[in-house]
């Protein structure tokens, strides 16, 4: 049985177009880090270009003792 330590758990905010083209991807402090996180997204995609206005669908996936879990929302940037 493998061992889930902080260092093998992921969690992500990924951006997508109305394409569904994955314009962002953020990988975010595990579970077990006690500080608080914020972040800001400067309309930049991964190779830092500025990305359209439009409307952007963000996925937040936390990975909690083994199981994902998924929130969606949509923004008009």
């Amino acid at each position: 049985m493998a061992d889930k330590t902080s260092s093998n758990l992921r969690n992500t905010l990924k951006i997508y177009d109305v394409t569904g083209r994955l314009v962002k991807n953020f990988l975010l402090p595990t579970g077990y880090s006690l500080l608080p996180t914020t972040l800001s997204w400067a309309g930049t995609d991964d190779q830092g270009r500025q990305v359209p206005e439009g409307v952007y669908f963000v996925n937040l996936a936390i990975d909690a003792e083994g199981k994902t879990e998924n929130y969606e929302i949509s923004e008009k940037v």
